[in-house]
């Protein structure tokens, strides 16, 4: 399973849905080259679905991605399974949006398999309370981001802070047992010179995708590359497929640093 360890890495730590180009390394390549599914829905975001192949890494780019036709199909709790709209053959569109402890079912079919996944969504999200900041030198700030947890704990947060579009911080954030409804993290930023736009986005997660993202996160770090020490992130997907459908509560904020 070392191939798919690899894989995710890039595709989990990237934040983007199917642009990535996703590789595998070994060079006796399978008669079927995996599938991957990428699904992801918040409550600003519809559901967005991509269904692709690895790719080998001698695969000429201009065939890259490997996108594969099939048919998606989603529901929820108490409704009826809809068919998503196709933008292109592997690339499915949804309207609805992230509603808080919903649970959500989406099934893929394509010529060779069939994967089904089930995620509920996380009971509250962990919202942006106040973003202040305290210049350090010309290009170094430290940003203070008070953020405010909901009412039902555990929570799973991933921060990620980007400035003028260039991410710098992808921080994960575990709560469980907490005496206050508020807690802080201090965040040191460089190359942030005057008028630098700061954008944070706080993404309130499941347990299950906290520990996909978080895992491929582990995996691209220090000697976790050692095919030895590799291991597939969790999957949601069963029968089991490389990818995660995540169902996710998002609250941003953006501020001008000077």
């Amino acid at each position: 399973m070392r191939l798919n360890a690899l894989i995710i890495i890039i595709l989990a730590l990237s934040g983007c849905l199917g642009g990535c180009r996703k590789i595998f390394i070994d060079p006796a390549l399978p008669d079927q080259p995996p599938l991957v599914v990428e699904a992801v829905m918040t409550n600003f975001s519809p559901l967005a679905v991509t269904v692709s192949r690895l790719a080998s890494f001698n695969q000429p780019d201009s065939t890259l991605p490997l996108l594969v036709p099939a048919m998606v199909t989603f529901s929820e709790t108490g409704g009826s399974e809809t068919l998503l709209s196709e933008i292109v053959p592997g690339r499915y569109q949804g309207d609805k949006t992230t509603t808080p402890g919903q649970v959500y079912s989406l099934t893929v079919k394509t010529d060779e398999r069939t994967t089904h996944a089930t995620a509920q969504a996380p009971s509250g999200p962990v919202l942006i309370d106040t973003i202040t900041f305290e210049r350090m030198n010309d290009t170094a700030v430290t940003l203070f981001c008070k953020m405010k947890l909901p009412p039902a704990l555990p929570a799973y947060l991933r921060l990620r802070i980007s400035v003028d579009g260039a991410q710098q911080e992808d921080i994960f954030i575990e709560k469980t047992i907490e005496q206050e409804s508020f807690f802080q993290e201090d965040i040191q930023l460089f190359y942030t010179f005057p008028g630098s736009t700061a954008k944070v986005e706080a993404v309130t997660l499941s347990k299950l995708a906290y520990e996909f993202y978080r895992a491929a996160g582990l995996i691209s770090l220090g000697n976790n590359l050692n095919p030895v020490n590799s291991k597939n992130p969790p999957t949601n997907f069963s029968p089991e497929a490389t990818g995660f459908f995540n169902v996710a509560l998002s609250d941003t904020t953006s501020l001008i640093i000077w």
